[in-house]
């Protein structure tokens, strides 16, 4: 029997993914939607990167860096100019007018309080971080690779029993093969 075909159907496997953003960009032209699996590609797009130093922040209140990152990011929204003007208050710790630093003090003391998957479910849910995802660019793939990160990190907690810290340590490893 003869069926519809639809785009969930279909599969292109690719041996590396070396050439991939030849095929990205003839499915991009043609409005053709995809997601991506693969290691090298999932650490180095942009909700994963802007998640793991969300994370980053929550975990090192102390990393100015990371909270900077995630000022600049779709969470805190900020300029270049206004995180300038604010680079002698970057610490969480203390009182602020930005909502954002709240919300990384509770997710910093629930850290101690929750495993590491319970912990993302918390900060996916309050920082609306698949919400976001879902209305940026390509927003089903990076939904699907914030998720990703989450059964990683679920994974890792389940198999080794670590902490939102040893979790960073692995994902911050695989973003630096990336790079390299």
């Amino acid at each position: 029997s003869r069926r519809d075909v639809r785009y969930r159907d279909v599969a292109i496997l690719l041996r590396a993914l070396s050439d991939v953003n030849l095929y990205l960009e003839a499915l991009r032209g043609r409005g053709i939607p995809y997601v991506i699996e693969g290691e090298k590609y999932f650490y180095g797009t942009p909700e994963v990167v802007d998640f793991v130093n969300l994370l980053r922040a929550v975990a090192y209140p102390h990393d100015r860096v990371a909270l900077a990152a995630v000022l600049r990011s779709p969470y805190g929204a900020l300029s270049d100019q206004e995180l300038y003007a604010r680079r002698r208050e970057l610490d969480y710790r203390r009182a602020s007018d930005l909502p954002l630093f709240g919300f990384l003090r509770r997710w910093n003391e629930e850290a101690g309080r929750r495993g590491v998957a319970e912990l993302i479910d918390l900060i996916f849910e309050e920082s609306y971080a698949l919400e976001i995802a879902r209305a940026g660019y390509h927003g089903e793939q990076a939904v699907a690779n914030l998720l990703k990160l989450r059964r990683k990190a679920a994974d890792f907690e389940a198999q080794e029993g670590g902490t939102l810290r040893e979790f960073l340590v692995r994902a911050g490893r695989a973003i630096r093969e990336l790079e390299e």
